[in-house]
Formats: structure tokens, sequence, C-alpha cells
């Protein structure tokens, strides 16, 4: 594990494409921020409300369609030409 400074910082190297980096560039000079700065405070404010999200069931439900997605991605060729219905139970 990588060694935190004496604010309990550590360091991480991560790409971003250039075209973010520009836009992140606009606010750091509008804000008077230091890149670095900057996107650490855009990723703790990210993290914080997918801690929210994540209380509230969202994030799991984001999943479930994610998931739900992808499977329909990989299945198509299989599920072409075949027909579905959706039966209402109850009517």
């Amino acid at each position: 594990m990588k060694k935190r400074n004496e604010s309990g910082k550590m360091a991480v190297t991560m790409w971003i494409r250039k075209d973010v980096i520009e836009k992140i560039d606009y606010f750091v000079e509008e804000g008077g921020f230091t890149r670095s700065r900057f996107v650490a405070n855009v990723i703790e404010a990210a993290v914080h409300d997918l801690m929210i999200l994540n209380n509230v069931g969202f994030m799991r439900m984001a999943k479930f369609y994610y998931d739900m997605r992808r499977f329909v991605k990989t299945k198509g060729e299989y599920l072409k030409g075949k027909m579905f219905f959706i039966v209402k139970m109850n009517e």
C-alpha cells in the first residue's frame, strides 16, 4: 500500500482524455484552484453523492439496469427473429 503524507492524503495517478483535461483547466482558471485540488474536490463530491445513492438503493438499481442492457446486447443475435409476448396477469 502506498504511503500517506502527513495530511492523510495519497498520490494517485490516472489517465484522463485530453478534452476532459481542457474542460477541467477551464474550471481551474475560473475558480482559482490547482488542477489537483479541483479534481480531488470533484472526486470527493462524487463519492459523497454515490454513498447517498447507494444508501437509497439507486446503485443496485443502476447495476441491474446495466446488467440487463449488457445481457440484451450480448444475446441480441440469439433473440433476433424470435417473438416474445408480455402476458399481463390478473386482467
